[in-house]
């Protein structure tokens, strides 16, 4: 009982954060986020990890952001796959 308690509350607090949509290179490693709620962020990224299957990318003063392959077209996510080894 606890545990389904648990999980409806992680659910819906994961369910109702707002995600990155859309991330684009401005210059000097600025980035911008647009967000679904259409919020812009610009953050410069700290550092990128590849696992694989998903990217990590840390940004300095913003949360982390988990991209998965299935996330996006094949060409992009060349493209993700060699900005990481970039950094």
């Amino acid at each position: 009982m606890l545990a389904t308690l648990v999980m409806i509350i992680s659910y819906l607090h994961f369910f109702y954060q707002d995600r990155v949509v859309q991330l684009e290179y401005l210059a000097d490693g600025q980035w911008t986020l647009l967000t679904q709620k259409q919020n812009i962020k610009t953050a410069t990224i700290q550092k990128i990890i590849d696992h694989g299957m998903y990217v990590v990318i840390f940004f300095v003063k913003q949360p982390p952001l988990v991209i998965w392959s299935d996330q996006l077209a094949a060409a992009d996510w060349k493209r993700v796959k060699v900005l990481a080894k970039l950094y």
